[in-house]
């Protein structure tokens, strides 16, 4: 085994352990009465999921409405959380839950393209290389349609879309995350990029 490798991977679950001590000990302190220390979780996970929801809902106009919303959730249900597992991929499943109650509520509508924090994420995801404004113009345009698709999908399915194409979430976060097993995890982002695709293929994209 290469020793740089293993030196590599004990130094990333030390970092990783080390993270869920600090956010324990934050739990503990906001559970005895601190919310200093809760203030202190909210600004460590702020700004990912913020863009976790943003990817989701689409809209700037209510969403610092859906974040309070969200940390205050997890405050409420803080006394309930389980320390072994992490912090972060719990809260994530809190704001997960919320956005597909939120989708499941909103009319059927095309969401929102105009965003730029979900247009470069998706550009990110989508690589391309690009060497004159043409082609430039043509994945911006190729982001759009993708975009547009994910979102007549059903909610389940825009959920895990998003958290593994967009957010990047391993096959584990997902499972954390999500709550469900890891056989249920691949069968339901096999449907989900399956009904991607004929939705684009209805669109007569591929």
């Amino acid at each position: 085994m290469n020793n740089d490798s293993s030196i590599a991977r004990r130094e990333s679950a030390g970092e990783l352990m080390a993270v869920r001590a600090r956010d324990n000990r934050l739990i503990s302190r906001t559970l005895a009465g601190d919310d200093e220390a809760f203030e202190d979780l909210v600004r460590t996970y702020y700004d990912r999921i913020r863009a976790m929801v943003y990817h989701h809902l689409h809209r700037e106009d209510d969403l610092d409405d859906a974040l309070q919303e969200i940390f205050i959730k997890a405050y409420q249900a803080l006394p309930r959380f389980k320390k072994r597992s992490n912090f972060y991929t719990w809260i994530y499943r809190i704001a997960s839950n919320y956005c597909i109650d939120r989708l499941r509520k909103r009319r059927p509508e095309l969401v929102s393209l105009n965003g730029s924090e979900a247009r470069d994420a998706l550009e990110t995801r989508i690589h391309s290389n690009i060497d004159t404004p043409e082609e430039k113009y043509t994945r911006t345009e190729r982001v759009q349609i993708v975009r547009k698709a994910i979102g007549m999908l059903d909610p389940i399915y825009q959920n895990i879309i998003v958290l593994r194409e967009i957010e990047g979430l391993t096959y584990d976060e997902l499972v954390e995350s999500l709550e469900i097993q890891m056989g249920t995890v691949k069968s339901r982002l096999a449907r989900a990029r399956k009904e991607l695709k004929q939705v684009l293929q209805d669109m007569d994209v591929i």
